[in-house]
């Protein structure tokens, strides 16, 4: 009996393997992308920016299947950005990277497009940078979203959980690295703390600072040292926020950008008046109204002149106080700000209650 069973054993295991070489394959091939699908593909990406580059924005926005709310977004978006060019031509249009996963797929392409806008005989050229979203619907690809690679790359980069995988991500995509990144990083920290999430506000501003020292642009780093000192003084560590906008001062006044200048001065005074030091913060708001001035911008001027007038209201001068909030009262008029406008309003009807006045 011993031999029979030594024959059939191997037979056996022969029979097995021969049963799942013929109906067994491998799962990854059960996901490999066609052909056909990345030419579609392709092709649809091809067309969405070709539809772009004449401003044609029902053809681009045949290609959408997103929200109502997030067309709608995107819609005034391009809006406001082709309401001043005249024409259009793609210099240059690039397939970056292309990945399909089942039904869903992400694209990443440059554009170079040279404008022609309104008004001016000079060719502008401008490149863009383009994630795109997509999802294969009832057999077609469809575009889910469409955001700036930078946009994209800096939303990840705020929700990696620790500064080992965001340096992983900057170096894996290197290409994204530039001054529209640290731009996208600083909006995603403003949001941030707007939201209170201060610390992490923080450490996205403290990435913006380390890319904008490492690729030498001072004007990124001058806005994310100013803006981190706006979380410091918000989370109450005065003296590092004081650094850290005098920081920001010494490298706009270096670059000579008094468009820069006057918003940091006026952080100054805020914070200068949060400690207390009133003569300080009036002298940087003055500082910083000065530079308003020059720079002709009403809506910066009449924030500032409101800012004075706190700051002499809280001295107990509350007739300086109005000398200064009438200012600010017509010229955020005259400049069609409705929220500047309000502000002073409002800081005028508390003037007149501390003095017991009960109406302007």
């Amino acid at each position: 009996m011993r031999p029979k069973v030594r024959v059939l054993f191997p037979m056996l295991v022969f029979a097995s393997w021969l049963m799942l070489a013929l109906f067994y394959s491998p799962p990854s091939s059960a996901k490999r992308p066609s052909q056909s699908d990345e030419i579609a593909l392709r092709t649809m990406i091809e067309k969405l920016y070709a539809d772009y580059a004449r401003k044609d924005l029902d053809g681009y926005f045949r290609s959408w299947t997103a929200s109502p709310a997030l067309i709608e977004k995107r819609r005034e978006s391009l809006r406001r950005t082709f309401a001043s060019i005249e024409k259009m031509e793609v210099a240059k249009f690039a397939i970056v990277q292309l990945k399909i996963e089942g039904a869903k797929a992400e694209v990443l392409i440059t554009v170079e497009l040279n404008l022609f806008r309104t008004g001016l005989s000079k060719t502008e050229s401008l490149r863009l940078n383009r994630w795109i979203e997509c999802t294969a619907d009832a057999g077609t690809w469809k575009v889910l979203n469409d955001v700036s690679a930078e946009d994209h790359l800096a939303a990840r980069l705020t929700t990696a959980k620790t500064d080992e995988a965001r340096a992983a991500l900057l170096a894996s995509e290197p290409e994204w690295v530039n001054r529209n990144l640290m731009a996208a990083l600083i909006t995603q920290a403003d949001q941030l703390a707007d939201q209170g999430q201060l610390t992490q506000a923080a450490g996205i501003y403290g990435l913006a600072k380390k890319i904008a020292s490492d690729s030498g642009d001072k004007i990124a780093l001058a806005r994310a040292s100013d803006r981190m000192g706006n979380v410091l003084h918000a989370q109450g560590d005065y003296a590092a926020a004081l650094i850290a906008h005098q920081q920001a001062l010494e490298i706009v006044t270096r670059l000579k950008r008094e468009d820069a200048a006057f918003a940091i001065l006026n952080n100054i005074g805020l914070l200068q008046a949060e400690r207390g030091d009133y003569d300080a913060a009036i002298a940087a708001f003055q500082q910083s109204l000065s530079l308003s001035q020059a720079a002709s911008d009403k809506s910066e001027m009449a924030k500032v002149l409101t800012n004075i007038s706190n700051a002499y209201s809280t001295l107990g001068n509350n007739a300086k106080a109005m000398q200064y909030l009438n200012q600010s009262i017509e010229l955020s008029k005259s400049a069609g700000d409705k929220t500047r406008h309000a502000i002073a309003l409002n800081t005028m009807a508390k003037i007149h209650l501390l003095q017991g006045e009960d109406r302007l």
